[in-house]
């Protein structure tokens, strides 16, 4: 097979992102290639693992008035949660486990039964001092905001629940965002919250009502599942981007107030906060206020009608719209029924300087460039334009109407039409209606002063460029009192909306659209999108001169910069569409280069398509052809498609989008058992080449193998595949940064299911303690410790290799073994010798037992919980350990010794902390596969396997491992995470 580069200058070419050089990224000169074929190497065996005695039972004295600890882990074959217990003090020693903070514990038994493991695993995970720091803000919370801010605690990765940029306030003002846009006075009556009852412990959980239209034209109310309002509603991330409070004025993380979420920015700006609404005309060149626009007598001669455009709203009267602009193709119509030139006469304004200098859209015009005056008459019979105009030194001509009918508009940058002029000048402008608008879809600026003051001047019911007109102008629709607009503000878009959706699908609302009042409310997160993004990437850098434009991946940060590709748009989109109340996800086919959005469907449950066009363009709604698959239309072989989840879980939806095959792996270790949490990457080459023709491989999508060592995905058609597993049991290729090939695009054909197996050169060894036949007798005038246990969920501990971000996935009911072993006893297990435990039980549940005996007669008692039944994949631990006083015990501050046999798949030294499970590594705690994920539609920590892709976002990697693959994952970070089409 042909070497396939994948240097990250050469992607960065391929992508049109930016290379920068960033902490974690390994250096352009690296490649990553191709090793061959994909073999099967031999069938799967069809040993299973050995059964083991249930739990036996036992009877436990009274522990009295002895204080007990809660502790927490998981209890993965592999990594197995140790604590040692001498006298009343209890450490984590090893594993995922910790020690629980006491008002941690409180409030575990406070939130909602479903959230309580996730919740609790999380906690387990983070330092000490930030379970305290996190429980104090839990704890304060009103009892209706518990269950959104717990599942935040659970479902936040845990690179940014303790990111240094992570501010803990988020947990407080998350829950409180969401109520405040579900209040009457916020006006979206088409979502309600709504509490359910607990029946477990009297908690409260959430959802969200959504009144929606039928296919039969009725309006019903239908109630989002639970575990898609808190993964698509509640969740703060929407993919790649760290989770922080974030400056609009610069994107970076700041503190609150200075910092903001988006959903408070974008519907509830805060003062003091840079707001994203202000209109660059108001700036530049100097600051126009809104009180030096009172009492021009009048400020504004009438308002603009008959709109088939939406512009922005710039300055608005009681009656209507008195200064607009919009966009016609790649140009600007700047209009306005304000008497500029009379205000400038009088000293009382400066606003007519601000719309002579204003060019295309954001930017200053190139008054050098040759601008044209249309005019019959001087303005009030004054030259103040023209004077102004010499003072700049601009380049321009002066026509009459006469003039104008039949002049190349080609060679001008700008037309300008002063105020107060007759009645058949207007008439010469609608006449050249057409020509004036390709004109503007060139790049052309039209600003139109169209304040008239006699009668016979009255130009009403004349169609401009763009298709507006104005109202009479007989003082009925003047004003004196006006008030100055911007960008669309949520706040204002949203109400007046009675469905969230009305059922129908769209291939194309124009970007132009006048909003109607009225329309459903993800129509509005469409135009409220497009208008706010009025310039792609490319159009910002040409109006801007060219310079090197930010790529920002902050919602927030987007919205205040007004421009951006597919990337920024999708993040606008679900941040707007979840401050709305509106179920929504990022969805990712980098290797074709397009990202895009999907919502949550009240009428069938179903995920379907939302995206809106660049450059103030359409919104294509519950229409799969904005993927440009060709089998809709488009001229794309589509490979993979990826949903994002908040935690960095990634689901395969690509057959919402094309025909599919089938690929089905087993892994193996060398003896032929099943091998879970093997991590499996899936890469096809990218959609554009690189500068020397070659076309670089790109991770679409990943994922893992389940329990049964399986990873299965539905890829598309008419592309080529390659593989790379990692686990701890070996790498195939076992050469870093390879993969082999699985399919060609001949092979990838549609319906066609393809079944292989590998096996790894590795070997599972997890040593299992027996237990005494009969249960340690209990004297209690000696030292005893009383253990109450309880698995609370089969997990998979997984990492995100494009972000960086650790996830925990419920994949459904475990149990798990505990062992009390003396020091003797725990050196020798972790050797990977067969040792008997002191005492314990096997196979423990979720209803949980309750388990005692003697302490050892010296050093510490060793608590290991286990679950030999999943080698990566753990059951999650909750326990109450109560140490019984007796004789004082040993001073057991010295480490039990290191009887680690130096093989690769010894169990953690206790002494060490255990392998961090969410730094990239490739060592022990990975997770599952990918591909028969349930979607989104699946519970929170679902007991089914979950997806894996990847996603739109911005040129700025999330932390990258230093496992085998790490190039690789470096790259292709930088390539998703921000694309150009």
């Amino acid at each position: 097979m042909p070497v396939k580069d994948l240097g990250i200058a050469t992607l960065a070419v391929a992508l049109t992102c930016t290379a920068v050089a960033r902490p974690g990224v390994p250096p352009a000169g690296a490649v990553f290639t191709s090793a061959g074929r994909f073999q099967e190497t031999r069938p799967v065996a069809t040993g299973k693992r050995p059964a083991r005695p249930a739990l036996r039972a036992m009877s436990c004295p009274d522990p009295g008035s002895a204080a007990s600890v809660r502790i927490a882990g998981l209890a993965a074959g592999l990594d197995p949660a140790v604590f040692a217990v001498a006298g009343d003090q209890v450490e984590a020693s090893a594993g995922v486990a910790a020690v629980l903070d006491p008002l941690a514990v409180q409030l575990a038994d406070e939130v909602p039964r479903f959230l309580r493991g996730p919740f609790l695993l999380r906690m387990a995970q983070v330092p000490p001092a930030k379970q305290n720091e996190i429980a104090t803000v839990l704890a304060s919370l009103p009892a209706t905001h518990l269950d959104e801010a717990a599942f935040l605690v659970a479902g936040l990765s845990l690179q940014d629940l303790t990111s240094e940029a992570f501010d803990p306030w988020l947990l407080e003002e998350t829950p409180a965002d969401l109520y405040r846009a579900a209040s009457p006075e916020t006006g979206l009556s088409y979502a309600t919250l709504v509490e359910h009852p607990d029946p477990d412990n009297g908690a409260q959980w959430t959802t969200v009502r959504l009144k929606v239209t039928g296919k039969d034209g009725q309006e019903q109310d239908v109630e989002v599942p639970r575990d898609v309002y808190y993964w698509y509603v509640v969740h703060p991330k929407l993919d790649l981007e760290p989770v922080q409070l974030t400056d609009p004025a610069t994107g970076a993380a700041a503190p609150h107030p200075g910092g903001v979420t988006w959903r408070e920015y974008s519907l509830f700006t805060p003062d003091g906060v840079a707001p994203y609404t202000d209109h660059f005309l108001f700036s530049h060149p100097g600051p126009i206020s809104a009180a030096e626009l009172q009492g021009w007598g009048p400020s504004a001669a009438t308002v603009f009608t008959g709109l088939t455009v939406g512009p922005l709203e710039l300055v608005r009267t009681g009656q209507g719209l008195a200064l607009m602009e919009f966009r016609i193709g790649n140009g600007t119509v700047l209009a306005t029924t304000m008497p500029l030139e009379r205000a400038a006469l009088q000293g009382k304004s400066d606003l007519l300087r601000n719309c002579l200098f204003y060019g295309n859209g954001n930017v200053q015009t190139k008054l050098a460039l040759p601008h044209l005056v249309v005019m019959d008459r001087l303005p009030d019979d004054s030259d103040s334009l023209l004077t102004f105009l010499d003072e700049l030194k601009a380049n321009y001509k002066v026509f009459t109407a006469a003039d104008f009918a039949d002049l190349d508009l080609t060679p001008y940058v700008k037309v300008i039409v002063p105020s107060d002029q007759p009645a058949s000048l207007y008439e010469a402008l609608a006449a050249r209606k057409d020509d004036l608008e390709a004109w503007i879809g060139a790049g052309g600026v039209f600003e139109l002063h169209a304040a008239t003051t006699l009668p016979e001047d009255d130009w009403s019911g004349t169609r401009m460029p763009g298709g507006f007109t104005v109202a009479p102008m007989d003082g009925s629709f003047a004003s004196d009192t006006v008030e100055i607009g911007g960008w669309p503000h949520l706040s204002e878009v949203l109400p007046g909306s009675s469905v969230g959706w009305d059922g129908q699908a769209y291939s194309g609302l124009s970007g132009d659209r006048p909003l109607d009042p009225g329309t459903f409310a993800l129509d509005k997160v469409g135009w409220f999108t497009s208008q706010n993004l009025f310039d792609n990437v490319a159009e910002y850098g040409e109006k801007h001169g060219g310079f090197s434009v930010e790529r920002a991946i902050q919602a927030v940060r987007i919205l205040y910069n007004h421009y951006g590709n597919c990337g920024e748009i999708q993040d606008v989109v679900t941040a707007a569409a979840r401050t709305a109340l509106l179920p929504m996800m990022n969805v990712s086919n980098a290797n074709e280069d397009h990202v895009w959005n999907e919502f949550w469907s009240p009428l069938d449950g179903a995920w379907r398509t939302f995206q809106v066009s660049w450059s103030d363009s359409e919104t294509i709604l519950d229409d799969a052809g904005g993927a440009a698959e060709k089998v809709t239309g488009g001229g794309k072989d589509i490979s993979m498609v990826a949903g994002y989840r908040g935690d960095g879980l990634m689901q395969n939806v690509t057959a919402r989008y094309t025909e599919t095959w089938r690929l089905e792996l087993t892994v193996t270790d060398h003896a032929g058992r099943p091998v879970d949490g093997a991590r499996v990457l899936v890469a096809s080459e990218t959609y554009y080449p690189d500068a020397n023709g070659h076309y670089p491989l790109m991770i679409g999508l990943f994922g893992y193998t389940g329990t049964d060592g399986v990873f299965s995905a539905d890829l598309g058609d008419a592309q080529n595949f390659y593989l790379r597993i990692e686990s701890p049991f070996g790498d195939y290729p076992a050469e870093p940064n390879t993969v082999a090939q699985v399919a060609t695009a001949d092979e990838a054909i549609p319906g066609r299911v393809v079944t292989l197996s590998h096996a790894l050169e590795g070997t599972a060894s997890v040593p299992v303690p027996d237990l005494p036949e009969e249960a340690p007798a209990i004297d209690p005038a000696d030292p005893w410790m009383r253990i109450e246990a309880a698995a609370t969920g089969r997990f998979l501990v997984g990492t995100n290799p494009l972000s960086g971000d650790g996830f925990n996935e419920r994949i459904g009911d475990g149990t798990l073994d505990v062992y009390v072993l003396d020091d003797a006893g725990y050196a020798g297990w972790r050797a990977g010798g067969q040792v008997q435990a002191l005492w314990g039980a096997r196979a423990v549940d979720a209803e949980g037992a309750v388990l005692c005996g003697p302490a050892p007669s010296q050093g510490p008692a060793h608590l290991v919980f286990l679950d030999p039944d999943g080698l990566v994949v753990g059951t999650a631990v909750m326990a109450t350990v109560t140490a019984v006083p007796g004789h004082a015990l040993p001073d057991a501050t010295e480490p039990a010794p290191d009887a680690g046999n130096g093989d690769s798949h010894a169990l953690p030294d206790a002494t060490e902390p255990a392998p961090d499970a969410w730094s990239g590594d490739s060592s022990p705690v990975a997770d599952e596969a990918l591909a028969d994920s349930p979607g989104p539609e699946a519970a929170p920590w679902p007991e089914t396997t979950p997806g894996g892709g990847g996603s739109g976002g911005g040129c700025v990697p999330g932390p990258i491992g230093a496992g085998p693959a790490g190039l690789l994952l470096a790259v292709a970070a930088l390539a998703v995470l921000r694309l150009r089409r």
